[in-house]
């Protein structure tokens, strides 16, 4: 089994992921990983490293409340659980969208909204990695990629590997990219959050919903 952590500056206290790895007969047998809000400062030079930072962890509320529905939807249809935190993430999303519509990027005003529209945000990361966790795909991440790109090269052909499930991690990380790359030109040529964070919410509408119509979905939501 391997364990490794982040920490969100100096302090080995700032412990702000941990990642587990289990192993069997050579092969990975379980991956686990999870953000943690370490209450310390993150430095710029911890996060260059891994790339996460303080609006990453706060997600975890998200996470929490979703655990929470997640629970009480469990003997129902996963397809009603997978369309509930598409709802709820897109609301989120739009909201902070609307709370944009006033917000100045260039000067960072009003102060209110920067912290509400992370508040939003964070909390819809939240629902999205706890929606990810519910459908139990090996090796498909949303948000932090370190376990992702670590398993690409640990089980590379070179490193004596048989490169598993290579084509999703691979697609895991040029999705990311992709919608990073996507918003910030879209924030740099509109000068606002809005038309990213609408296009955000209406990807997570549609992607949720087309997964929702796959046959699986019926199958209930705690198996």
């Amino acid at each position: 089994m391997a364990v490794d952590v982040e920490t969100a500056c100096g302090r080995v206290s700032s412990i702000c992921q941990i990642g587990i790895v289990g192993f069997r007969g050579g092969a990975i047998a379980f991956e686990y990983e999870t953000l943690i809000d370490p209450k310390d400062d993150f430095s710029s030079f911890n996060t260059r490293i891994h790339g996460i930072t303080a609006d990453h962890v706060a997600g975890t509320v998200g996470a929490l409340l979703a655990g929470r529905l997640g629970k009480s939807l469990s003997a129902g249809p996963l397809r009603r659980w997978l369309l509930t935190a598409a709802a709820i993430e897109t609301a989120l999303l739009w909201g902070a969208a609307a709370i944009a519509l006033g917000f100045d990027v260039v000067g960072q005003s009003p102060r209110w909204a920067v912290y509400a529209i992370i508040a939003a945000t964070s909390i819809a990361m939240g629902f999205r990695n706890a929606t990810i966790r519910q459908l139990k795909v090996p090796d498909l991440t949303t948000t932090v990629l370190t376990l992702t790109v670590t398993g690409i090269a640990a089980d590379y052909t070179l490193a004596g590997g048989a490169n598993p499930n290579w084509a999703r991690r691979i697609g895991s990380v040029l999705s990311i990219l992709g919608g990073a790359v996507l918003g910030a030109l879209l924030v740099v040529r509109a000068g606002s959050l809005v038309v990213a964070l609408v296009l955000a919410g209406a990807l997570v509408l549609v992607g949720i919903a087309l997964c929702a119509l796959h046959p699986s979905a019926l199958r209930p939501a705690g198996r």
